[in-house]
């Protein structure tokens, strides 16, 4: 009981001091949430805007955007440019939303995305692939411990500097391929093939801008560039600088939309088919509905039910009527049953003539039996004294008669060899 009251106070200790901490632990989730203070949100780089472009209109983007709304999500202008900005980590978008977003920038608007991972359609479309993916989940640790992330960036409008923190990934750079001239074609409009590089990863492209007509494309393959724990950090607030700075500053109106890890379909099952992992899947999950169909579409079997082994009702009848004579005291007539019972028998066991019970008789019976003349003489006379008395069966001479003739039952041989056979007789 000791032990208890030990147990219960630490749990009151440790409760308490749970109770009056008011220390709060620090979230490190990678969000990019642009109401998100905690270290990898991004509601510094959001709230800067106002700073960068003041009087013009800022509005957020549900996350579920879909990207072929665009002209009905945005209230476009004649001759009016805007921005549009895409933060995530993992973009994947469908055709319809890629043709969407080169419209968009086609009529002189400006989109700038920042994504550790591009969808396959965006890196052919643009000859631009995203090296060191995904690796802005990982946590620091004794072995990623964030120093590879120092002094790592530099932009193209400041050479003489370099900006890094000691935190999660910024490695994420891109690979050009040089694409032919008219390998892209929209509306009959080309754009540029060859993007201009605005920012590096040690001295590889991380930051680079396409033209699109009358507007730009940009693609930033380090997205933590916009956390909060990044923009904190000594003179970072001039990486955010150099950015903004890239955009014309005749923008009327900024849309941010925080994607983060955007579907490419939605609901739209013919999506899953274009990944050959969902495709796969789907097929597999097909021919196991249909090997089930076809087994489990056969007509079963009904459950067949337990018959139970019928009871022998005659013996229990016998049984029943044997006890009412007995109760009643008609010895004469129970004796009569059981005399007639035994020579019933005899007749089918040894086919032997009961008609008349004499020596002969008993010889024959004793030869066949296999028992002693002398105990089947005795039932013999036992039967005749009984049919030949003139005065009522007792109950003894009515035990003795049957105690006798179960001696016999259980004690004879048949015609098979067999002994001990048990007789149904019973009163």
């Amino acid at each position: 009981m000791r032990y208890v009251f030990q147990i219960i106070g630490c749990l009151a200790v440790l409760m308490l001091s749970g109770c009056f901490s008011d220390k709060k632990k620090t979230n490190w989730q990678v969000t990019l949430a642009s109401d998100d203070k905690n270290p990898y949100g991004s509601y510094l780089a959001f709230q800067s805007l106002a700073l960068y472009f003041p009087n013009k209109l800022v509005e957020t983007l549900p996350r579920g955007f879909r990207y072929t709304s665009i002209d009905e999500g945005i209230n476009s202008q004649k001759n009016q440019k805007q921005l549009l900005v895409l933060l995530g980590l993992d973009l994947f978008v469908s055709e319809s939303e890629l043709e969407s977003l080169l419209s968009f920038a086609r009529r002189g608007n400006e989109v700038l995305i920042f994504s550790s991972t591009l969808d396959p359609k965006i890196e052919d479309a643009f000859g631009c692939y995203k090296q060191a993916r995904g690796l802005e989940e990982v946590k620091l640790s004794d072995e990623n411990t964030g120093r590879q992330n120092i002094d790592a960036l530099s932009l193209k409008l400041q050479t003489n500097k370099t900006f890094g923190y000691e935190g999660r990934s910024l490695q994420g750079y891109f690979q050009l391929k040089n694409l032919p001239a008219d390998s892209v074609q929209t509306d009959n409009k080309l754009f540029s093939t060859v993007p201009d590089s605005l920012g590096f990863f040690k001295n590889t492209p991380n930051f680079i801008r396409y033209n699109i007509g009358r507007g730009h494309i940009a693609f930033h393959a380090a997205p933590l560039v916009m956390s909060n724990y990044f923009l904190l950090q000594k003179n970072n607030r001039q990486y955010l600088d150099g950015i903004w700075q890239t955009i014309p500053s005749d923008i009327s109106a900024i849309y941010w939309n925080e994607y983060f890890k955007h579907s490419s379909e939605g609901a739209d099952l013919g999506v899953l088919w274009k990944y050959p992992a969902t495709r796969w899947a789907l097929i597999i999950a097909a021919i196991t509905l249909l090997i089930y169909v076809a087994f489990e579409s056969k007509r079963r079997q009904r459950i067949i039910p337990i018959i139970e082994k019928p009871e022998n009702s005659s013996v229990s009848f016998i049984e029943t009527v044997g006890r009412l004579y007995y109760n009643t005291g008609d010895h004469n007539n129970i004796a009569e049953k059981i005399i007639q019972h035994f020579l019933e028998w005899v007749r089918l066991s040894y086919h032997l003539n009961t008609n008349e019970l004499n020596e002969h008789f008993a010889t024959q019976l004793a030869h066949k039996s296999g028992l002693d003349i002398d105990e089947v003489q005795h039932v013999v006379r036992s039967i005749h004294n009984i049919r030949l008395r003139n005065i009522g069966v007792d109950e003894m001479t009515l035990v003795a008669l049957h105690q006798q003739l179960e001696h016999f039952y259980n004690n004879h041989t048949n015609t098979n060899g067999h002994s001990r056979h048990q007789s149904a007789t019973a009163y």
